[in-house]
């Protein structure tokens, strides 16, 4: 899965006070791009293939009683 945000980046009412100028608010300075791909946890992996070798053992014993 990816992610892809692109935002502009713009002045705070609160940066505006800092710099002691309220023209700024709001005013875009710049903008932003994250970009991100989700990497399974090492144990989600490990946990998946526990979970396949149960499944696989189960259905073996079934089918040893059939």
């Amino acid at each position: 899965m990816k992610l892809d945000l692109v935002a502009n980046l713009l002045v705070s009412p609160e940066l505006a006070g800092v710099l002691e100028n309220p023209a700024l608010i709001g005013a875009e300075i710049g903008a932003a791009s994250i970009n991100g791909e989700a990497v399974p946890e090492p144990t989600t992996i490990l946990g998946a293939l526990a979970a396949g070798g149960l499944i696989t053992a189960a259905r073996r014993r079934q089918a040893a009683k059939g």
